[in-house]
């Protein structure tokens, strides 16, 4: 009997612990505590050394932390439907598919990736390019300057009857901007996430970019 009742008072109390978890002290629900998302999975970009340091450098932290904005699932569906789509039917600002922060205590986001298609007049030969970019031979175009990295990749897309589009990579640097001398980093960055995408569009042959940058600015 005593045996029995030392049972139902340990189950008791250990239903009791499992109420008070997940309760505060007014009975209400508790939301559970954030954890911290693995940066290289994040981002989905962020999982070769070269793109590590480049983000290191460019945060200037080896703390630095990456949140997923937008799946690829739901960007490469959006940017399909806009294959052949008018400049006026494209979504303005694209999808942003990650941010990145100097550390996890960091309130300011350093970074944003964002996935757009083109539209006609970016695609023109008579543009300006920001003061301080270098031209890189990458894709269909590939400019960077310390606080911005644009790439085009021309994409052959399977999925929509083998249309083809041009879709731009855009990196952005929010916050306290560098000197120069971090083109190459944010170019890095820019090229990681552009072949990511090619990747999950099914662009023939990768748009023609290859696993590597090339980061010989064009003179």
């Amino acid at each position: 009997m005593k045996s029995s009742r030392c049972v139902a008072a340990a189950l008791f109390l250990c239903g009791f612990l499992l109420a008070c978890s997940g309760e505060d002290r007014n009975g209400e629900a508790r939301t559970p505590a954030p954890t911290m998302t693995d940066r290289s999975e994040a981002c989905g970009v962020m999982d070769g050394p070269g793109v590590t340091a480049a983000l290191e450098e460019i945060t200037g932290s080896p703390a630095y932390v990456a949140h997923s904005s937008t799946g690829f699932g739901e960007i490469t569906e959006g940017l399909t439907r806009e294959v052949g789509v008018p400049d006026e039917g494209l979504r303005d600002g694209g999808y942003e598919m990650c941010v990145v922060y100097e550390s996890q205590a960091s309130s300011i986001m350093t970074l944003t990736i964002t996935y757009s298609t083109a539209r006609s007049y970016q695609l023109t030969d008579d543009g300006d390019l920001p003061e301080g970019s270098r031209v890189y031979p990458m894709g269909r175009e590939a400019h960077a300057s310390s606080d911005r990295a644009v790439l085009f990749l021309d994409c052959v897309v399977p999925t929509a009857d083998g249309r083809s589009t041009t879709l731009v990579t855009d990196v952005a640097r929010w916050g306290v901007y560098a000197d120069t001398g971090q083109e190459s980093a944010m170019m890095t960055v820019a090229h990681a996430a552009a072949f990511a995408l090619a990747g999950e569009m099914g662009c023939e042959d990768d748009g023609g970019l290859t696993e590597e940058p090339d980061l010989r600015p064009v003179e």
